[in-house]
């Protein structure tokens, strides 16, 4: 993550989205961030036994902002890949976002913000059918033992001061059985072991951009920050906000990259 940052002009998030972060007054100081507030649900946390379990268990830590559970549940390999044709992915085409990134990022919106963006007041993510288990289509990874591919229909919101971001759409998630997952050394350090009673995800697919995909779109670096106003302009962070909607679409990837490493 040390090399040059690219710049990208993402897709998915509204000229109007960064107006709310840039608007805010002052800078964030995620050196003194309010912790994440008692967990949201009183449903239980669901266990990770099943190919279905593992993703209701990503659920529930979105809704609770719940990282330590968050950090438990992808493989060493993970990889997330933006929906294709969704231009916040541009630096990642040719840089994988790892299990790091995910929880880098999962820890600024849940709990830290980052020093231009607050941390989520709150969170809600539907799915907005039932979950539908599948073969994982992959070469090398059709055993259903081992592997499936679980299909979501979500509906995500992600709300701080008085607005948020609403994604919408179909998300694929490839998720392995314990015994055949390569487990993250610190959840080794841990004690977790090669356990068949436990699942992983292993790789996480966007498809939300057809929701998103006409929506204008502010001009980012590679991560999510707003580019410097042209000379002349108002300074960063002191644009007057616009009339906002409760919820401005975009997609999945667009959210992670404006709070990701």
């Amino acid at each position: 993550m040390n090399a040059l940052r690219s710049f990208l002009r993402p897709a998915a998030l509204p000229l109007a989205a960064m107006a709310i972060a840039l608007a805010l007054p002052g800078c964030y100081n995620p050196f003194q961030p309010p912790l994440a507030s008692t967990l949201t649900n009183s449903r239980p946390a669901p266990l990770p036994n099943s190919p279905t379990g593992v993703v209701d268990l990503f659920q529930w830590c979105w809704v609770n902002r719940a990282y330590d559970q968050y950090q438990d549940i992808f493989t060493d390999n993970y990889r997330f890949e933006f929906a294709s044709g969704d231009s916040a992915g541009t630096y990642y085409s040719a840089t994988p976002w790892t299990r790091s990134d995910e929880l880098t990022t999962a820890q600024h919106i849940f709990i830290t913000g980052t020093p231009s963006q607050p941390p989520a007041t709150s969170v809600t993510l539907t799915f907005t059918q039932d979950l539908s288990v599948d073969p994982d289509p992959r070469d090398g990874k059709r055993d259903t033992t081992y592997h499936r591919q679980i299909t979501a229909l979500v509906q995500l919101r992600v709300f701080f001061a008085e607005s948020g971001y609403e994604v919408k759409g179909p998300v694929y998630f490839n998720v392995i059985r314990g015994d055949s997952a390569i487990i993250p050394p610190p959840l080794v350090a841990r004690g977790f072991k090669p356990d068949p009673n436990r699942w992983y995800i292993e790789r996480w697919v966007d498809g939300t951009l057809n929701t998103s995909s006409a929506i204008p779109t502010p001009t980012l670096n590679r991560a999510g920050r707003a580019r410097a106003a042209p000379a002349g302009g108002a300074p960063p962070g002191r644009e007057a906000p616009p009339s906002l909607p409760v919820e401005i679409p975009t997609t999945w990837g667009a959210i992670k990259v404006l709070w990701g490493p």
